[in-house]
């Protein structure tokens, strides 16, 4: 029988004319064949499980957070003479002596309890680390007295530049009132001073604004303070005593149900292990907000104190001038 010629073309290489290569390599043709139709290739374990999930599942249960869908504690592989093996599996074996088991399920709690309070101290000694380090913003706040200031200037100031109402009318007879106003006409018949004033004013109600907004940043960084500094200490009770009590039932439920028929002993749900609403990650987000927080305000603690005493220097000194000049053409005018 004549022996069949298969030729095969690929749309990888083209010559110039747009004519196709042809393939005459069996080992060719087969390279292609694999390259086109090669499928998605997934790492799994030997028990099936993939190598993502497998490497998940030698962590420790009392931390889980719902990563992956586990069940029970029992999914989680422990060390069993160097080689991985699910809890549950040592649970239920009957390759065991209940001795053995005994003695690989105690072993492994003291394992999962020391990676526990590892990284628990990681954790709280890093996060510890940079609330000192951050430690409290001083920024000078706008103080009662300073605004007393302002309100006082700015009643002044509003007094001798609008010479109207029951006070001026009712005095304006009196040979002293009248020198008085004729020392505040003096003072503001110069442009400069009506100009000053006008402008001492409108930054006097701007230091006043500005002061209330001023003050509420520092207020809400101290409340902030405060208040993550409680939710902190708190979040680290609760964990540490949310632990101790689902690691002390679980631990006794496995030592006391392994003396017990091992196809009968229900597997305790990852619920029951699991930490609850406070865990580590929570308590590093908490942080993590505060010092964002702090480092913003920190950028711009330089920026709220030179505004600070722009406002006030410019106020106060405005506020001076006009009332000290006016002051001086009335004394002009008395004597």
């Amino acid at each position: 029988m004549k022996k069949q010629q298969v030729q095969v073309y690929t749309l990888k290489d083209t010559n110039k004319k747009g004519k196709l290569k042809k393939i005459v390599s069996t080992e060719d043709y087969e390279n292609i064949r694999v390259q086109e139709h090669a499928a998605r290739s997934v790492s799994h374990h030997i028990d099936g499980a993939s190598e993502e999930l497998f490497s998940f599942l030698q962590t420790n249960p009392f931390l889980y957070k719902g990563q992956y869908s586990v069940s029970s504690i029992e999914d989680y592989y422990i060390d069993v003479k160097r080689n991985k093996v699910p809890f549950g599996a040592v649970i239920r074996s009957k390759d065991l002596s209940k001795a053995k088991k005994q003695k690989i399920i105690k072993k492994s709690f003291k394992v999962w309890k020391n990676e526990f309070i590892k990284e628990k101290k990681s954790v709280f000694n890093k996060e510890n680390d940079q609330l000192i380090v951050v430690g409290e913003i001083n920024s000078s706040k706008f103080s009662l007295a300073n605004f007393l200031i302002l309100i006082v200037i700015l009643l002044l100031i509003s007094l001798i530049s609008f010479k109207n109402g029951t006070m001026w009318t009712t005095f304006a007879a009196r040979s002293f009132f009248s020198k008085i106003s004729a020392g505040i006409d003096s003072a503001f018949s110069n442009s400069w001073v009506k100009l000053l004033s006008n402008v001492t004013l409108y930054f006097v109600f701007l230091t006043i604004f500005y002061g209330m907004f001023h003050n509420f940043i520092i207020r809400d960084y101290i409340r902030t303070n405060i208040g993550t500094n409680s939710i902190y200490k708190k979040s680290c009770k609760v964990l540490e005593k949310d632990f101790k009590k689902k690691f002390k039932q679980t631990y006794k439920y496995y030592v006391k149900q392994n003396w017990k028929d091992p196809l009968q002993v229900a597997p305790l749900l990852i619920s029951k292990t699991a930490i609850g609403e406070v865990d580590l990650d929570k308590i590093r987000e908490l942080i993590d907000d505060f010092i964002a927080k702090s480092a913003s305000l920190k950028r711009k603690k330089s920026l709220l104190s030179t505004l600070r005493f722009l406002t006030i220097f410019f106020s106060y000194g405005g506020g001076i001038v006009i009332v000290g000049y006016t002051i001086y053409s009335i004394i002009s005018k008395l004597f």
